[in-house]
C-alpha cells in the first residue's frame, strides 16, 4: 500500500510506514493484505492437498491481530467422487464393418456432380467414370487406384465410427450403477451456462431474458 500512496512531499514508495498508516484506511490495509496473501497461498494450498475445485472458495478469517499468527479458513468444493457399479465383463457387441460397392458409387456420383460441366440447354453434363476422370479429380492416375483409395477411406471412417459408439455403450453402462454426489457449485456453474446460452440465443431475436420470461 506504501508503494500505492502518494502524500505530498515524498516521492511514491518513500513517505514513513507511521506518515502511510495515517494517510490510509487501516481497515483497508488490512484487508488489502490479507487479500493478497490469501490469494498468493492459494494455489499452494490447493497443490499441496491434492485438490480439484469446482468454483472459488469461500474464505473466512480466524485471526488478523497484529503480532499474532494470521489464521483463516477455506471452504472448497470440489469434484464428486465417483463410485463406479459393475465395469468389468460388459459384453458389448461390435459390428463388422465393410463398405459396398453401392456406397462407393454414391460417392462417384458426388464427384461427377460435383465436377459437372453445364451445357448450352443449361443441363449438367457429367464425365465418364474413366481413367482421365480419376486424373482430374484426384492426384491418382487410374479410376481403380481412386476407388480402392475412396473405399479405404470410408472404411477407415465407419471403423472410427464404430469404435467410438462401441466406447460411448461401455461408458454408459459403466456410468448407469455409478454413485456420486453432485456438489452445489457444479449445478449453479451448469445453470449459468444455460443461462448464457439463452440469453444469445435471445438475443439473435432482439429479446432480453426478462422479455422472455
Amino acid at each position: 500500500a506504501g508503494k500505492e500512496t502518494h502524500i505530498s512531499g515524498f516521492r511514491p514508495g518513500k513517505a514513513p510506514k507511521e506518515l502511510v498508516e495515517r494517510s490510509v484506511n487501516k481497515e483497508y490495509l488490512e484487508a488489502h493484505g490479507a487479500q493478497n496473501l490469501i490469494s498468493s497461498l492459494y494455489a499452494d494450498i490447493v497443490d499441496e492437498a491434492k485438490l480439484e475445485p469446482v468454483d472459488y472458495p469461500s474464505v473466512e478469517i480466524v485471526q488478523q491481530k497484529k503480532n499474532e499468527p494470521f489464521i483463516f479458513k477455506l471452504v472448497i468444493e470440489v469434484y464428486p467422487e465417483v463410485k463406479l457399479g459393475r465395469y468389468k465383463g460388459i459384453e458389448i457387441i461390435k459390428p463388422a464393418v465393410n463398405i459396398t460397392p453401392e456406397q462407393v458409387d454414391k460417392v462417384f456420383g458426388t464427384l461427377q456432380d460435383r465436377f459437372a460441366k453445364v451445357g448450352p440447354d443449361g443441363q449438367k453434363e457429367l464425365s465418364p467414370l474413366d481413367d482421365e476422370f480419376a486424373k482430374k479429380v484426384s492426384h491418382f492416375g487410374t479410376l481403380g487406384e481412386l476407388r480402392a483409395e475412396i473405399e479405404s477411406s470410408m472404411l477407415k471412417d465407419r471403423q472410427a465410427e464404430v469404435e467410438a459408439d462401441v466406447k460411448n455403450r461401455l461408458i454408459a453402462s459403466a456410468a448407469a450403477e455409478a454413485k456420486f454426489d453432485v456438489p452445489s457449485a457444479m449445478v449453479e456453474r451448469e445453470v449459468d451456462v444455460m443461462l448464457d446460452e439463452l440469453r444469445a440465443s435471445l438475443a439473435q431475436n432482439n429479446l432480453s431474458l426478462e422479455d422472455y420470461i
